[in-house]
Parts: C-alpha cells; sequence; structure tokens
C-alpha cells in the first residue's frame, strides 16, 4: 500500500489491487514489444523508452505535484551505452529533457531555445551538473479546472505554492472519482485524522513544505516550522527564479506570497 494513503480501508486496497492488476498487464505489453523488436531484428540498434506521465490516479498523486504525483517510471533500454540493470539514484530529470536526449542520442543538431537538455552522459553512467532539482508545474486538470500548482524539489525537500488555495475553494480531479476518494470520506466519518487528510486535500493551503528524508510520502506540511526557515526561504527563491524566467501568469501572486 502506498504511504500517503489510510492503510486499513478496504475498498482503497481494492482500488490499489487494481492498479497493480493494471501494471501487470503493462508489464506483459511491454515485453511483447520488446519480442517483436528481437524478432524483427532490430533489438541491437534500437534505443526503447519507458515512462509515465504521472502517479497513479488516487488522491495525493495523479494531477498534483506531490512527490508520488511526479515521479515516474523512466527506463531506457540502450545497447553498448547503457548499462543493463544499472539505477542512477542522484541525478533529476523531467519530460522537458526527453526530446533533446533523443536528438542527442541519434546524433542530430539540437534544438536551440529549448528548456530542457540531454541527460545523455547520466544514461551512460557519468555525472551531469545541474540536476540536483526539478521543478513540476500545473495549471489545470483534465476537467479544464483551474487549480495552478508550481513546485521545486531536490532529495531532501520539497515546497509546494497553491495558487488556487484561498480556504474556501474546493479542489477536484478525476481521480476523486474512484474507490479510494469516496472509502476515504466515508472512514473520515468515524476516524478524525482520516477526516483531516480529507480536508486538506480539498482547501490545501497556499504553500506546503515537507522533509522528503524523514517523511517521503509528504504528511506533515512544515511550512511553518522556523527549523526550516533557512531550506524553505532556499527553495521559495529558486522557484522565484524559474517562474521570472519563464514570465509565469502566477509570478506577481508568488511575489506576493513571499513578500517579494
Amino acid at each position: 500500500m502506498p504511504g500517503f494513503l489510510p492503510q486499513q480501508v478496504a475498498d482503497i486496497r481494492k482500488e490499489i489491487a487494481q492498479y497493480y492488476t493494471a501494471v501487470r498487464r503493462c508489464d506483459e505489453a511491454v515485453g511483447e514489444i520488446l519480442r517483436a523488436c528481437r524478432e524483427a531484428g532490430f533489438e541491437e540498434d534500437t534505443i526503447v523508452i519507458f515512462l509515465s506521465d504521472n502517479g497513479i490516479s488516487v488522491p495525493f498523486a495523479k494531477t498534483n505535484c506531490y512527490e508520488n504525483s511526479t515521479k515516474t517510471p523512466l527506463i531506457v533500454r540502450w545497447p553498448g551505452r547503457v548499462k543493463p540493470g544499472s539505477v542512477d539514484r542522484e541525478h533529476f530529470v523531467s519530460g522537458i529533457d526527453l526530446m533533446p536526449t533523443i536528438i542527442d542520442a541519434l546524433g542530430l543538431d539540437p534544438v536551440k531555445g529549448v528548456d530542457g537538455r540531454s541527460f545523455v552522459p547520466v544514461l551512460e553512467g557519468g555525472k551531469q551538473p545541474g540536476r540536483d532539482k526539478v521543478f513540476t508545474f500545473i495549471t489545470s486538470t483534465a476537467g479544464r479546472n483551474h487549480f495552478p500548482m508550481r513546485s521545486v524539489r531536490n532529495a531532501a525537500y520539497s515546497y509546494i505554492f497553491n495558487a488556487w488555495s484561498d480556504g474556501k475553494t474546493e479542489f477536484r480531479n478525476e481521480p476523486m472519482s474512484g474507490l479510494t476518494w469516496k472509502a476515504m470520506v466515508a472512514a473520515g466519518a468515524k476516524d478524525p485524522r482520516i477526516a483531516a487528510r480529507c480536508e486538506f486535500y480539498l482547501h490545501r493551503v497556499p504553500e506546503e513544505f515537507y522533509d522528503l528524508r524523514s517523511d517521503p510520502c509528504e504528511l506533515t506540511n512544515l511550512i511553518s516550522d522556523p527549523k526550516h526557515r533557512g531550506e524553505i526561504d532556499k527553495l521559495r527563491r529558486e522557484m522565484l527564479e524559474m517562474m521570472t524566467s519563464t514570465n509565469d501568469p502566477l509570478l506577481e501572486a508568488f511575489r506576493k506570497r513571499i513578500g517579494a
């Protein structure tokens, strides 16, 4: 069971089991693709990239800026260049890096003016500077509901700016139509901890900050903890730099929020 969800609620466990069944089907489908590639004689000169677009479709995951919303699988099979079975746990890469990486791997001229950059050096087992953090942005849900969020995270901490949170607006997204959200609401009638979790999900707060080393599931918001003021201010500055460089439409709202 994912640690960011209540653990002993039957319908939540049921939906997670359904998800793992889907994962198994996906694994079988990938296996068939690799088999077809091998039988066609393309195995040794084909780069295979497997990735997902977002986290599991349950509350506190998909369509948010949490760790479990945006940390997705990224598996690359590149004969002769990527060591089989190797895992990189140090560098942060983003979806915007994928296109420059593929172009680099194919030996083509890089595209100018894009935000992403090739992570071929990382794939080959090397080091690459400037990959100590990642930014994630969401503006609207698939249902075209406007819930703008911005996040910056590194190996130790995550910071989230919820521009939509005003204490009254209720968050809504597609994962709330499944078994898990309904089960959380029902369980909250008897368990005040789950009720508080549901309330937080619906309204949030303008800023969130988590210590990923002790709280990888982002359960305890430390934005008001004076012990972390230095790290909070550091991530705020990095977010301000990013939003300024991209002329983010939320820039002025963010400046006002942090007093910059």
